[in-house]
């Protein structure tokens, strides 16, 4: 049985063959063999992480802020969908007062021109650590938010 069988074109497989005792039938002593496959070492899971960046994204020609952040929000998700990244979460962003720790709109109106933070949120699967799936989710944001700057704000693993 095993003759025909060419364990050599398996070199990842652990095997261990197994030769009875002689029996004997009809008059001929014959053994049996039984082929015991070993079971594979698991691959080590590498864990998930939710990643969030913040950009920076210029709106011209507005009137207020909430009409800035309306407006990035829809450019930004627009970007996003075209490139096929419709699982990242965009919010807009917000500040801390530094003196009163209150926070604040994260959109600066001056001259009908706004500078408008944004928070770009997703989850990054089987990354080797923290700095890896921060790499990983500014490099497929990025590709989709050309000449927006992006910094990381965390990257956190999930269970």
């Amino acid at each position: 049985m095993l003759d025909d069988l060419d364990l050599d074109s398996y070199p990842d497989l652990d095997f261990d063959i197994e030769w009875s005792e002689p029996t004997i039938l009809n008059g001929k002593s014959r053994h049996t063999e039984n082929l015991h496959i070993l079971p594979q070492p698991t691959l080590q899971e590498m864990p998930n992480f939710k990643v969030l960046l913040e950009g920076a994204w210029l709106v011209r020609d507005v009137k207020s802020v909430d009409d800035a952040i309306g407006v990035a929000i829809s450019e930004a998700g627009k970007r996003l969908n075209n490139a096929n990244l419709e699982f990242v979460e965009v919010e807009a962003g917000q500040t801390v007062c530094p003196m009163c720790g209150e926070p604040l709109d994260g959109a600066f109106l001056i001259a009908g021109t706004a500078l408008v933070g944004l928070s770009f949120e997703m989850k990054v699967f089987d990354a080797e650590n923290e700095n890896h799936a921060a790499r990983i989710a500014k490099s497929m944001i990025g590709r989709a938010m050309k000449s927006v700057p992006l910094s990381v704000i965390e990257a956190e693993e999930q269970p």
